[in-house]
C-alpha cells in the first residue's frame, strides 16, 4: 500500500487499563519508496480470550505521530494519525509475547502494515 515499505519497530506492553484491554505504544521505522517513515503510536487492544499462553486474537486502535523524509530533502512532514489494527498473538514463558498483525491507517497515516513481531512486557 502507500508508501511502498519494509518497516521494523518496538512493541511494548504496559499492562492492563480494564479486563483484557492493553496499553502496547510502539515505535516504527519504515524504508523504501524514496522516503524514510517514522510512527510513534499509541496504542490499546481488546483481547478476545483470556488465555495468555495461548493464541489469542486482538483488536484495537490509537493515536499515532507520523514523520515523513523523503530521500535527497532536508523537509520532513509530521502528522497525527489514527490507526485500527488487528491481530493475533501467544505469550512466551518469559512473559513476552509474538504477534502477527495488520494496521490500517483511517487518517494521515500509511494506508496498511503487515507485521510479524514481538512484544516486550514491562
Amino acid at each position: 500500500m502507500e508508501p511502498d515499505q519494509v518497516h521494523a519497530g518496538l512493541h511494548v506492553s504496559l499492562g492492563r487499563i480494564a479486563d483484557r484491554v492493553r496499553l502496547q505504544p510502539n515505535l516504527e521505522v519504515g524504508f523504501g519508496d524514496d522516503r524514510t517513515t517514522t510512527a510513534f503510536n499509541f496504542e490499546a487492544a481488546y483481547h478476545f480470550a483470556s488465555r495468555w499462553d495461548a493464541w489469542s486474537p486482538y483488536l484495537g486502535g490509537g493515536v499515532g505521530i507520523n514523520s515523513v523524509s523523503r530521500d535527497g530533502r532536508s523537509r520532513t512532514n509530521t502528522d497525527v494519525g489514527l490507526n485500527a489494527l488487528g491481530g493475533i498473538e501467544r505469550g512466551l514463558a518469559s512473559g513476552n509475547r509474538v504477534f502477527l498483525e495488520s494496521k490500517l491507517g483511517l487518517t494521515d497515516a500509511p494506508n496498511l502494515k503487515m507485521s510479524v513481531g514481538y512484544t516486550f512486557v514491562m
